[in-house]
């Protein structure tokens, strides 16, 4: 077993979540064991599964309108590792919270 610093995994963990193959291909790919693999991501705390919960403090640019039909603010972006959601408007505060709560 090859030992690696910390910046090593960190590159190897931002190298298979730039791909678009899953961990256990990238570790068959790269001579990795995938337990280890994702025992080294959770220990730097690093997301290690889409069941994982996960929060994001989220900021807005400008004030939401409080209404309960309609959420309107300028620009909410969703960013995690290299996709970014971008909306301009969505139709309630509960759709969002339902997107958000599917993708996490």
């Amino acid at each position: 077993m090859i030992k690696r610093s910390e910046q090593e995994w960190r590159a190897l963990f931002a190298q298979q979540a730039a791909s678009d193959i899953s961990a256990q291909q990238f570790c068959k790919a790269n001579g990795l064991c995938p337990k280890h693999f994702s025992v080294r991501k959770k220990q730097l705390g690093l997301r290690g599964s889409r069941t994982e919960n996960a929060f994001v403090r989220v900021a807005s640019a400008a004030p939401a309108v409080r209404d309960a039909s309609v959420v309107t603010p300028s620009r909410v972006m969703i960013r995690h590792e290299c996709t970014t959601l971008t909306f301009d408007a969505f139709p309630s505060a509960i759709w969002l919270a339902q997107l958000l709560r599917a993708l996490a």
